[in-house]
């Protein structure tokens, strides 16, 4: 009998909790970061840390679910012309965090900046009618943006061609609406910015009470090291571990208390060579990559992944887990393991960078250190954006990385020669062509056929070349009885993706 009523003193309990939600309990979620966090632009934003807070502040016209298709997030309503060619958008009526009202201008100055200021993968909005005039400086604004005039919630798009992805490319993150000024801390999303004090940002739901499963406030704790981020997690101080790649030891550590969950990946880790810099010859760079015994490398340091044969993540159209007969010489040549045979002889050391944070870093740096009588070698370990600095002013001629992409023109975008931070070749003449190809396949097989051919021509580059493609794992604590991502990079899971386990809230 005292069982019985002690379980439906529980329930009950549970029950009161829930119908009054913030008013009884109010849960943070805590999550650690080992970088130091960027709060900018998030047009701007290059590392997967920062984009994980932004996502939070920031929205977009539409959003991917965890089926990776495109769903109104902004937008109330659409409708779109038989011919395909004219997009009728409706805003849904909201206010960003300063209760500033959305409308369609400031849709447009959202755009207009994207273009004009070159944002990666900006050329996806190429196939508005006028956008390319507006980008070349020819015409004042986007001619095919046409604002309603009667309703400030109303705009349409006018296309130059059918774009079966245009409606995915208003997903991309670095399309978030913003205010005109550009305020970063001041967004659309499910979280508003409270307060930044020493290394934390505390956010506070935006509005509450909307859906139980969205936490009260939350915490980002950044420049935490892995052993406090997992002794923090053991003490139930933080709620995930998804920015730390934990090895075999310490997944054992945490696993008994945590929620362990294989996360859908579309990542590859790489090495990348600048073209910019010391390595401006094909034939150097090939020769490099052969010299490092890169299978060697990864069966030390990442051992239980197979060889990659494609730069494609798993998942994105076009990988495939064979080498290409296009490329079956290079990949041949390159594991040979050739001693190194420069075009210029050189007295200086080749710089690398191994990015912080993408695990077993100590044993890659070892690696290469292990190979300085071979090759003069200079090996850093180093934050990714300070790497990403040094790529962009040509001061590191390597670095061992990897590449994520929720959207298959997302990814490639990584690799245009016209933008600053590129992966690619400066000097390639045919990424833009073959981009252009992907980008308007009105079909699977074509994207398909589009994507292996881009994957074919930048392999051939030598630029980057692929390690493997890794297991994802996601640590979290029991506060939440499920976690569904979807497609949503690995890092930057959103805080919405999480169903509460008010049981254990409770306890």
């Amino acid at each position: 009998m005292k069982i019985k009523v002690k379980y439906t003193l529980r329930i009950i309990t549970v029950l009161i909790l829930l119908s009054f939600n913030n008013s009884i309990f109010s849960l943070t979620y805590n999550r650690p970061i080992p970088e130091v966090l960027n709060l900018k632009d998030i047009a701007f934003l290059k590392d997967v840390f920062s984009v994980s807070l932004a996502i939070q502040i920031h929205s977009t016209l539409f959003k991917m679910d965890q089926f990776n298709i495109p769903r109104q997030n902004l937008i109330d309503n659409f409708t779109v012309s038989n011919d395909g060619l004219n997009y009728y958008f409706t805003l849904k009526k909201m206010t960003f965090h300063d209760n500033s009202i959305l409308d369609s201008k400031t849709v447009l100055s959202n755009f207009l900046f994207y273009l004009e200021n070159k944002i990666e993968n900006h050329e996806q909005l190429f196939s508005i009618e006028g956008a390319m005039d507006f980008y070349n400086k020819k015409s004042p604004s986007i001619n095919g943006f046409i604002l309603d005039p009667l309703n400030n919630l109303k705009f349409q798009i006018k296309l130059r061609y059918q774009d079966i992805n245009f409606i995915s490319k208003l997903t991309d993150q670095r399309l978030s609406i913003l205010k005109s000024n550009r305020d970063p801390k001041i967004g659309l999303g499910d979280f508003k910015v409270d307060k930044i004090i020493d290394n934390k940002v505390f956010l506070s739901r935006f509005i509450k009470g909307k859906n139980p499963n969205i936490p009260d406030k939350a915490i980002y704790y950044f420049k935490i090291e892995k052993s406090e981020a997992i002794r923090g997690f053991i003490n139930r101080e933080f709620d995930d571990l998804f920015f730390y790649n934990l090895d075999e030891k310490e997944i054992i550590l945490v696993k008994n208390i945590a929620k362990y969950k294989e996360l859908y990946s579309t990542r590859v880790y790489v090495i990348a060579l600048n073209a910019k810099n010391n390595f401006k010859n094909k034939d150097d760079r090939i020769n490099f990559l052969a010299s490092l015994n890169l299978e060697k490398l990864r069966d030390k340091c990442y051992p239980g992944n197979t060889r990659a044969f494609s730069i494609i993540p798993k998942g994105l159209p076009g990988f495939k887990n064979e080498v290409d007969k296009s490329n079956e010489l290079l990949f041949n040549y390159i594991y040979k393991n050739k001693k190194i045979n420069i075009t210029e002889k050189r007295n200086s050391s080749y710089k690398i960078d191994i990015v912080m944070n993408i695990g077993s870093e100590n044993c890659l740096k070892e690696y290469f250190n292990e190979l300085k009588s071979e090759i003069n070698l200079k090996v850093n370990i180093s934050p990714i954006l300070k790497t990403f600095k040094r790529w962009e002013n040509n001061k590191v001629d390597a670095i061992i990385i990897w590449f994520e992409g929720e959207t298959n023109l997302n990814f490639w975008g990584h690799f245009n020669p016209n933008t600053e931070l590129t992966f690619g070749d400066p000097k390639d003449l045919l990424f833009a062509e073959i981009y252009n190809k992907l980008d308007k396949s009105t079909n699977m097989v074509e994207k398909e056929k589009s994507a292996r051919y881009l994957d074919n021509h930048i392999l051939s580059l030598a630029t980057v070349f692929p390690l493997f493609h890794p297991k994802v794992f996601g640590i979290y604590s029991n506060k939440f009885i499920n976690l569904q991502p979807g497609l949503h990079y690995a890092y930057s899971i959103p805080l919405i993706s999480f169903t509460m386990n008010n049981e254990e809230i409770i306890q």
